[in-house]
């Protein structure tokens, strides 16, 4: 089975959070998602700042870090973080 994995990308200090894995690009992007909007996370304070990568696969059969000439296992970005609406209760 293919386990897929996923960073979170810091634009300004341009590094790769460490990686997590997730079911597929929807479940991951939720889970980033739900990050953003917590107090309690990094992601918070400037959403914007980050982005969602897909960045690979294990073969969790084999232990295979699956390259990146295997088509369905090239990164890419999920999604970009979305600033967030301050309002009056904030």
């Amino acid at each position: 089975m293919l386990i897929r994995m996923y960073s979170v990308y810091d634009r300004v200090a341009r590094i790769y959070a460490e990686p997590f894995v997730s079911v597929n690009d929807a479940t991951a992007a939720r889970s980033f998602t739900l990050a953003q909007a917590s107090p309690e996370s990094m992601l918070f304070a400037a959403p914007q700042d980050y982005q969602l990568w897909y960045i690979g696969s294990l073969d969790n059969a084999s232990g295979e870090l699956l390259s990146y000439d295997v088509p369905e296992c090239e990164p890419h970005k999920v999604c970009d973080g979305q600033p967030r609406e301050v309002t009056d209760h904030e």
